[in-house]
């Protein structure tokens, strides 16, 4: 018998936001090939009606927790996750703005049961507006936690029939290993939204599990259409703050790169005089001296993730951005390595 599974959705003013398209992106939850599964849709108290269209649509086909306030996607995806039938043995992660294939969840969960030193898992997500093209298919990140979003706006055809090994997999439909998930949190509460799925990868790597992207599209991504890209303050807060909390705490072979990040920020901050980004960037700083007094940190030389030599190829030109976009990280190569899951600088492609 096929294990059961949990999908969370978390929905904050999807109607403002995305118009009917939110209800065929949570159509498609209930329309998966699978035997055995629960759908629990988390409404952050909207205003603009969709918490009632939810309640109106969805009443007796999925567990709806109204939420008394905007958790975001972090505190949503918690609270859910407390709602979850406890002989669930996979979590799925879905966004309001996604649109599931019928086959996804059980290739996903195919994978994981074949794969348990696995513990997040996702497959090729394409572009909504274009679904030729691929919008994400994982991402690596290197000692400052910049992000490399793998083959980005590439087309699907070109994409290898091959599995890859990434630093985290992405929140907008992801499955994860319940077992793994500790003191009843998925995510950090007080990231709220934006850099959560690089927190998790990174700590689910801390706990000897691996993040997986498997060579299968499984759905259609409507990227940015709920926070609004960098236009958004909430946004720029929220990356700037998490972002250097991340940073901050990280445990590499070069700890003292990692006070160079402060300046970078800083001085990008000085020039574009954003109040939004000094805020988070104090706070980032206050929260990271938080965390570090309580011992926590997330080891990088156990995380595969993009080195020095990489960085400084792709400065000197020597290799392009479209090449380290392109990365696979397999077996053979996390065994090559002296520190265990550094990609290697000749990596394949």
């Amino acid at each position: 018998m096929p294990p059961k599974v949990s999908i969370i959705i978390v929905n904050y003013n999807g109607l403002k936001s995305l118009g009917n398209l939110l209800f065929k992106c949570l159509d498609s939850a209930f329309n998966l090939d699978y035997p055995d599964y629960e759908v629990i849709i988390v409404d952050n108290a909207s205003t603009d009606g969709s918490r009632e269209a939810i309640l109106d649509r969805y009443r007796g086909d999925a567990k709806i927790i109204l939420s008394n306030r905007n958790r975001g996607f972090t505190g949503g995806n918690n609270l859910g996750y407390k709602y979850c039938d406890p002989k669930s043995k996979y979590i799925v992660l879905m966004n309001p703005d996604f649109i599931a294939y019928s086959d996804s969840l059980k290739i996903m969960v195919k994978y994981m049961e074949e794969n348990p030193s696995v513990g997040e898992l996702q497959g090729i997500l394409l572009w909504m507006r274009n679904p030729k093209r691929i919008e994400n298919a994982g991402a690596f990140v290197d000692h400052f936690c910049y992000v490399i979003t793998r083959y980005p706006m590439e087309p699907l055809n070109e994409y290898p029939e091959r599995e890859s090994y990434v630093s985290y997999t992405n929140g907008a439909y992801m499955i994860l290993r319940r077992s793994i998930i500790r003191e009843s949190l998925i995510f950090p509460e007080d990231f709220f939204l934006y850099y959560d799925d690089v927190e998790l990868g990174l700590r689910l790597w801390t706990y000897s599990y691996k993040a997986l992207v498997i060579p299968h599209p499984l759905g259609e991504h409507y990227s940015g259409a709920i926070t609004k890209g960098s236009k958004n303050p909430l946004v720029l807060y929220c990356d700037t703050r998490n972002r250097l909390t991340l940073v901050k705490t990280l445990w590499t072979k070069f700890p003292r790169l990692r006070q160079l990040l402060p300046f970078t920020m800083l001085r990008n901050m000085l020039k574009s005089y954003d109040r939004i980004y000094l805020l988070g960037f104090i706070h980032g700083l206050s929260k990271a001296s938080y965390t570090m007094k309580l011992g926590e940190a997330y080891p990088l030389m156990i995380v595969p993730i993009l080195s020095f030599k990489h960085i400084k190829a792709l400065f000197m030109g020597r290799i392009s951005y479209n090449t380290l976009k392109k990365t696979f990280v397999n077996k053979e190569q996390l065994k090559q390595t002296s520190t265990p899951y550094m990609i290697p600088y000749k990596f394949s492609t």
